[in-house]
């Protein structure tokens, strides 16, 4: 008698068309109905896992999103405050020079303080929607779905804003923010999905 025949549990032989063991009652072989039931779980368990990676994926691009918010905060008032400074030491140069028209000087003084206070404010508001996404990927490891969701039309709204002020905004960085947008939309979708497997007990 082959291993074939033979239960698995407890090696007792088995009649080949036997399910039960004689001798231990072990389940050695699964009816139809069995088998399309464990192939059932098994899918539906592949497909809990598939949701599941891909919240991930779209609670690590929020993370990702944060990041690079607060670099771009930090880059954009590094480097503009440096050529601001540069501005105002050459404007403090000019001041009271007979060889430099005083009221160009003066000029030149409010548009410097005007792009000052314009770099702040941006690098402000980069800062606080970094704080926002921070806070939505905090949010995400509880509830995926309404973080997620708000993550993916906040990005959509900061892109139409920065396009509608400079249209040259649209296609800087692009491919990223293309795969961002892919990225979150497919978290939504499987956070969808997910809470519907929940509800249901799966």
């Amino acid at each position: 008698m082959d291993a074939a025949t033979r239960c698995p549990k407890c090696g007792a032989g088995m009649a080949p068309l036997e399910r039960f063991c004689g001798k231990c009652g072990f389940q050695a072989k699964a009816s139809e109905a069995d088998a399309r039931d464990i192939g059932a779980r098994v899918g539906l368990k592949h497909e809990k896992q598939t949701h599941q990676q891909r919240i991930k994926s779209g609670r690590t691009t929020i993370l990702v999103v944060a990041i690079l918010m607060t670099l771009g905060s930090v880059a954009i008032y590094v480097i503009n405050s440096g050529e601001v400074q540069k501005g105002r030491r050459e404007i403090e140069a000019a001041r009271g020079n007979e060889l430099y028209d005083q009221g160009k000087v003066a000029e030149a003084d409010a548009e410097n303080r005007k792009a000052s206070r314009l770099i702040t404010l941006l690098a402000t508001v980069n800062f606080m929607l970094a704080l926002c996404y921070f806070g939505l990927w905090v949010w995400a490891k509880t509830k995926p779905l309404p973080a997620t969701l708000a993550a993916l039309i906040l990005f959509i709204t900061v892109i139409a804003a920065s396009a509608a002020i400079d249209p040259k905004e649209l296609v800087r960085g692009f491919i990223v923010k293309i795969l961002v947008i892919a990225f979150l939309v497919k978290a939504v979708d499987s956070a969808k999905k997910y809470q519907k497997m929940q509800e249901h007990g799966i």
